[in-house]
C-alpha cells in the first residue's frame, strides 16, 4: 500500500513568485531595463 500512494505523489517543480516580485519583473521589462531573456536569467 505504501509503494501505490508514493506513485501517486507528483513533486512539484513549479516555483511560487510573491506579486511584489512578479510586478517589478514586469516594471522593468515594461521601462527597457532588461528584455524577457535577461529577466528569466537573472530572476530564474
Amino acid at each position: 500500500m505504501k509503494e501505490y500512494l508514493e506513485t501517486l505523489y507528483v513533486k512539484r517543480t513549479q516555483k511560487d513568485y510573491s506579486l511584489s516580485l512578479k510586478l517589478q519583473i514586469v516594471k522593468e521589462i515594461e521601462f527597457g531595463k532588461l528584455g524577457i531573456t535577461e529577466c528569466r536569467k537573472k530572476y530564474g
